[in-house]
């Protein structure tokens, strides 16, 4: 996720020079009196940030660019871009969302809005058309006829159908796919989902697995709307869904589902469970739910639906007095115990989606020559494997 919280605020995006102007990292309010937010959407608070188009000194129809990096085609069929825009002023021209594929130089335009918003921040979802070419998303941001039209962005992400390395469920064994798709799991749509807006496109999590339903090859999925339905995971070699995000590296059918690991003297990068954070010291707790953690409630919960059935990400670090602050895709942000009065109220959850993680190209080790990487022929050098 983008959220502009971190000194590298800007990390991969782009700002090309084919446009007429730069988007701009800011906290609080605008310079520009009637336009603007007066916070940002990660934090809402003055302290956080976000990026922005400020228009006092452009001329109508002056524009700001900003790209993400290219990505690989989406295997799955929930691919979209998430983001919050911010576009309050009685002069505000336009913001576009935009896709280029691989090959081609036409810039396909997926979203626009034009005037003024409203002053409080607005969610868009874009679902962007399966593909087999690489793409490039990016925003358009045009100044209006005055300095009253500042247009904002904040929170931008990419879901995890965006991503590659989408295994095929029909090569495992039904030990496996009953795993890997137990009771707690989060889920989205796959590649045989053929139930409409069931749902209503939001993520759900697995109520009953394959060895708990009635039915063979059939599992249940409560949705994040409330819904809950049944779906298919083997019946007539049928696949519904797919697992909110795969994990780490690609998935086989020769893939054993982990043992149990054992209680680490040493914690490792990502602890196996949340009833083990008490033997986790501060520091470890504050390394390991950083600003833009994707977080779940965890052992110690006791706030009823406070998230409203989502996942969240942390906003605010451990603080001195051992607690943490996490903003919920449903909008709400609440402060959580991660050592206060014992209490550890959050786990990290599987559904890490920033778009860095996610999406990135994948390890390059130099063990086979240099990959993908080029040599500039206009330095002076070149680097040498060893």
């Amino acid at each position: 996720m983008y959220n502009f919280q971190t000194t590298n605020a800007f990390g991969n995006l782009i700002q090309p020079t084919t446009d007429k102007a730069n988007w701009a990292l800011r906290n609080g309010s605008t310079p520009s009196t009637g336009t603007g937010p007066t916070n940002d959407h990660t934090l809402a608070t003055a302290a956080g940030q976000y990026i922005y188009l400020e228009t006092s000194s452009l001329s109508k129809g002056d524009n700001a660019i900003l790209q993400l990096p290219w990505i690989n085609a989406p295997l799955g069929p929930q691919c979209a871009l998430v983001f919050w825009y911010h576009m309050s002023g009685s002069t505000i021209g336009s913001l576009q969302a935009q896709v280029q594929y691989d090959g081609s130089t036409t810039i396909n335009s997926l979203w626009t809005r034009t005037g003024n918003q409203g002053s409080s921040w607005q969610r868009a979802i874009i679902k962007l058309p399966v593909t087999s070419k690489k793409f490039q998303f990016s925003f358009v941001a045009t100044a209006g006829t005055s300095f009253t039209g500042d247009v904002a962005l904040d929170d931008i992400w990419l879901t995890p159908d965006c991503c590659t390395n989408r295994p095929d469920w029909s090569k495992f064994t039904v030990g496996q796919i009953t795993h890997a798709f137990r009771q707690g799991i989060r889920v989205i749509q796959g590649r045989d989902w053929s139930w409409g807006s069931q749902g209503s496109g939001t993520d759900g999590t697995v109520t009953q697995g394959l060895g708990n339903y009635s039915a063979a090859g059939w599992l249940q999925v409560r949705w994040d709307d409330g819904h809950l339905n049944s779906y298919r995971m083997g019946n007539n070699k049928k696949y519904d869904l797919y697992l909110q995000i795969p994990p780490t590296g690609v998935i086989t059918p020769t893939t054993q589902p982990p043992t149990s690991p054992p209680t680490p003297t040493v914690p490792p990068t990502l602890p196996p469970g949340c009833q083990l954070w008490s033997k986790y010291t501060a520091a470890q707790i504050k390394n390991l739910f950083k600003i833009g953690t994707r977080v779940k409630p965890g052992s110690d919960w006791n706030y009823g639906n406070q998230n409203n059935n989502s996942v969240g990400t942390v906003v605010g670090s451990l603080d001195s007095t051992g607690l943490i602050r996490v903003k919920w895709d449903s909008g709400k942000t609440y402060p959580y115990r991660m050592g206060s009065n014992g209490k550890y109220d959050l786990c990290i959850s599987t559904a890490v989606t920033p778009f860095a993680a996610a999406c990135t190209a994948p390890l390059v080790t130099f063990e086979n020559g240099l990959a993908n990487f080029t040599q500039d022929v206009n330095d002076h050098f070149n680097w040498t494997r060893r």
